[in-house]
């Protein structure tokens, strides 16, 4: 007869390939009856797990709650991958919920703890997920050297592949930033020869690596088609305010017309919530581009071509800023619309 400690902490450890999987309805059950179960330090670990799949939901606050008591090293050394994640996924989540100063700090705790455990395989994380926040922050040079410094981690042996697929999806990334489309496939075309066997994760680089290709093939059918584009990666709203600052002009948009994914809308529904993260949440791998009405089949063919769905979601007319709008035309109140830099 199993105990219900564990019954737990064999919930926790069938729960872990299939999170790794991307099954994460599986494994959010298993790692719920695990937390439920679970005792003492295996208990902490459980919470650990759980926080990260929570992380991955873009859940911040369910996720730094949960990481927290493993991220503060308490737990022994046989718990050393629970408590290296949690210190990652807190750094993630914090960058997530839009703060960049406590995520910044989080990495370089989990850096110094890599190193204080000597624990190699683990190095190199945090500095390419601080690249991804500097980035973000518009130190693109700084976090050109993160990113940089990471793929030479993984390439003289001391990363995993997937540190490798990671830092080299995020150097497509930054080359897309700079209007460096070859640079950008070429980088792809590296992390793409790795993507394969048993990845940890494995799914949310397959997932970010068919997102920017298939943004990259779009953004290149978009030229001589769009007035003006960007990736969205401040926020959608923060982001179109960019392009109607710089063409002097007016951008409304409709709420209802923003595309909502399956996740959001399990996680939030149709509420005023879902649709406030939909127009300010960054990050996205996604392009804003403003086009003629007269550009509407040439690039809805260029889309389908490209295997990206595009979505009309509002209109540009005179003025200035940029404005969401609900049914009836009326502005929504949203109380930022993305990432602010400084």
């Amino acid at each position: 007869m199993a105990f219900p400690a564990d019954v737990g902490l064999r919930s926790a450890r069938n729960a872990l390939p299939r999170h790794g999987a991307g099954a994460l309805a599986a494994a959010e059950l298993l790692l719920g009856e695990a937390f439920a179960l679970a005792e003492g330090a295996d208990r902490v670990t459980a919470a650990a797990w759980l926080g990260v799949l929570r992380s991955h939901q873009s859940r911040t606050e369910e996720a730094l709650s949960l990481l927290r008591p493993a991220a503060r090293g308490q737990v022994g050394v046989e718990h050393t991958a629970a408590t290296l994640h949690s210190l990652l996924f807190s750094g993630h989540a914090h960058a997530l919920a839009g703060y960049p100063a406590a995520a910044l700090d989080v990495f370089s705790r989990y850096t110094a703890e890599v190193e204080r455990r000597q624990v190699p395989r683990f190095a190199g994380r945090a500095v390419n997920f601080a690249g991804w926040v500097l980035r973000n922050l518009g130190a693109s040079d700084e976090a050109l050297d993160h990113h940089q410094e990471v793929l030479e981690i993984a390439r003289s042996g001391g990363g995993s592949a997937e540190l490798a697929i990671a830092a080299l999806e995020d150097l497509a990334e930054h080359c897309v930033d700079r209007g460096d489309l070859d640079g950008a496939a070429a980088r792809l075309a590296e992390a793409a020869a790795l993507i394969q066997g048993d990845l940890v994760f494995g799914w949310r680089l397959e997932l970010k690596h068919d997102m920017i290709s298939g943004r990259l093939a779009l953004g290149r059918a978009l030229r001589g088609l769009a007035s003006a584009r960007l990736d969205v990666s401040d926020g959608l709203m923060a982001d179109l305010g960019h392009i109607a600052a710089v063409s002097k002009v007016h951008i409304a948009v409709e709420a209802a017309a923003i595309p909502r994914s399956a996740a959001l809308r399990a996680l939030w529904g149709e509420s005023a919530e879902a649709i406030a993260r939909a127009a300010t949440s960054g990050d996205d791998y996604e392009l804003a581009f403003t086009a003629p009405a007269s550009s509407r089949e040439p690039i809805l063919a260029a889309a389908a071509a490209a295997g990206v769905p595009v979505t009309e979601i509002g209109h540009v007319e005179p003025g200035e800023g940029v404005h969401l709008l609900d049914e009836t035309g009326v502005e929504l109140s949203i109380l930022r619309s993305g990432w602010t830099h400084f």
